[in-house]
């Protein structure tokens, strides 16, 4: 048996283990509100530390139980109280814009409302020469 003390250390790149971190954006409507900045403020205090601490595990790259809803935005489940739901996009990388956020009970509007939020952003987007 090979003493693991002594075996060479291995980069984490040889290990196919890459590291991906991202920058986290909030996505705002045309006159400048964010709906996930207002939703995460209408949080109680447990549920807002639960889900920063989901945001900053997202920002190091754990995208862990996370699914597409369609359209290219996807869902981050967090199993905790009510069923919390974190929604983003990925515009260009390294960027994850986050469009809003619900609980499961209120998934299906909230899916349907981040999906329009996230094609104005590209329209907008789009409709910039400088992008």
């Amino acid at each position: 048996m090979k003493n693991r003390a002594s075996a060479e250390p291995r980069s984490a790149f040889s290990e196919g283990n890459i590291s991906v971190t991202f920058v986290l954006s909030e996505y705002l409507t045309a006159d400048g509100k964010s709906p996930f900045g207002e939703w995460f403020l209408r949080q109680e205090a447990t549920a807002a530390a639960k889900v920063t601490v989901q945001l900053y595990r997202m920002e190091q790259g754990n995208l862990s139980n996370v699914a597409p809803v369609g359209a290219g935005v996807s869902e981050k489940k967090m199993d905790w109280g009510p069923g919390y739901r974190i929604y983003f996009a990925l515009p260009e990388r390294p960027c994850l814009l986050l469009l809003g956020g619900s609980v499961k009970a209120d998934q299906h509007a909230a899916i349907k409302t981040v999906k329009l939020h996230w094609q104005d952003y590209k329209r907008r987007r789009s409709s910039r020469p400088w992008h």
